[in-house]
């Protein structure tokens, strides 16, 4: 692999940056205990919104969720070489083995839904003429999952820009947020401060879009060997 160049800082203030090191396990104490976020929650779909013939057969949403931000930035870092950013789409298998084996041993949680648009079974939160307000209904769904499914809280949110998050994109993680606490009857899980990204600039989003890639690919066809190095919890959402 290419020599590691620097650590991206566009997607963190120099706060965070120092408090979320590597090695930063414990909770703050303190003042500094409500104002911190403890773990990084990344957020990244693969597919589209659209119900057109050229649009694809799937929108999906990936979810991880982690504290070992360094050491995910290394991984894409290492992974890309001397290019800016390496999509996993267009990664090789020796690529994605790389990638994806080393984010498996950080253990980190990851989740994924998605609607399978080929089915005659979409939940309710698919339907109507406003695509973007679907992405982000189905975001939603996601984000849900993940919260009730993890232990952890106190959250630092970041989200691969997309045009479809304009309007209602904090919002959409803040209700679903609300939600989960006001059905657990917990205000634990807490969402710190939230962030829309690009990853170009980005190496920790470019690192969990391998993951990303990686129930894509299962999804696909292609191959269920990196979902499954991941132990990743997902779902198909379907109507009930």
């Amino acid at each position: 692999m290419e020599e590691e160049p620097e650590s991206s800082e566009m997607c963190f203030d120099l706060i965070l940056e120092m408090r979320l090191r590597p090695g930063t396990r414990k909770r703050p104490t303190g003042k500094d205990e409500k104002t911190i976020p403890q773990n990084i929650m990344l957020i990244d779909e693969f597919g589209d919104q659209g119900d057109k013939k050229r649009s694809s057969d799937f929108l999906g949403f990936v979810i991880t969720i982690t504290d070992r931000k360094k050491e995910m930035e290394s991984i894409a870092q290492e992974v890309r070489g001397k290019k800016a950013e390496l999509k996993s789409r267009d990664a090789t298998g020796f690529e994605k083995d790389w990638a994806i084996t080393r984010i498996a041993r950080l253990k980190p949680e990851t989740y994924g839904v998605y609607v399978d648009k080929r089915k005659n079974d979409h939940p309710d939160i698919w339907e109507g003429s406003d695509r973007a307000a679907a992405y982000r209904r189905v975001m939603k769904a996601a984000v849900k999952d993940a919260l009730k499914r993890t232990v952890k809280d106190d959250f630092l949110v970041l989200v691969d820009y997309t045009t479809a998050l304009e309007k209602g994109g904090h919002d959409t993680i803040m209700e679903a947020v609300k939600e989960v606490a006001d059905e657990t009857g917990t205000q634990k899980k807490k969402i710190m401060s939230y962030e829309e990204v690009d990853s170009k600039d980005c190496d920790i989003m470019q690192a969990h879009d391998f993951v990303t890639g990686a129930l894509r690919d299962s999804v696909l066809g292609i191959d269920d060997r990196w979902m499954n190095q991941l132990s990743m919890k997902f779902k198909r959402l379907r109507k009930r």
